[in-house]
């Protein structure tokens, strides 16, 4: 494994990879102007992030289910029947890998993943109401983009 760490390194290093030490880098996103106005652009961040937080917390829920059923033979529990199969999904031997490429005196060859959106709450505006009316405008109803936008899932940041 440390065949493996090594060359990662010295690859990442070589192609101009992000350190621990020199932080995140930065990479260019959509270069065209968006077709979206700001209200929806802001919206779907929202809804990004509200979505991102159910994912963690699902993760965090599965996390502690696998805990308990890491443990228990197959068998029927109640309701539910536990059945241990053979994983279909293959793996990549990565140290085998690292072992061919240095054996062979080669780079492993790697391509840039594509930038990721990261999306950060102003300080600003951080726990204020994510609306454009003024904070006395009457709440009404969201714009109709909404339903366009997102159809019947209507995030709770624009929820009516």
């Amino acid at each position: 494994m440390r065949i493996v760490s090594a060359v990662l390194r010295r690859l990442s290093a070589a192609l101009g990879g992000a350190s621990a030490a020199s932080g995140e880098r930065a990479a260019d996103g959509p270069q065209a102007p968006s077709r979206y106005t700001t209200e929806q652009i802001e919206a779907a961040a929202l809804v990004r992030l509200e979505a991102r937080q159910q994912q963690n917390d699902g993760a965090r829920e599965q996390r502690r289910a696998d805990k308990v059923l890491s443990t228990a033979p197959a068998g029927t529990y109640g309701s539910v029947r536990i059945a241990w199969v053979e994983s279909s999904r293959r793996d990549w031997d990565r140290e085998a890998i690292a072992a061919t490429f240095a054996r062979l005196g080669e780079e492993i060859p790697t391509v840039a993943a594509s930038a990721r959106i990261r999306i950060e709450m102003m300080p600003e505006t951080a726990g204020t109401s994510h609306t454009c009316e003024a904070p006395d405008a009457p709440e009404q109803a969201p714009p109709s983009w909404v339903d366009d936008l997102f159809g019947a899932y209507r995030p709770a940041a624009l929820a009516a």
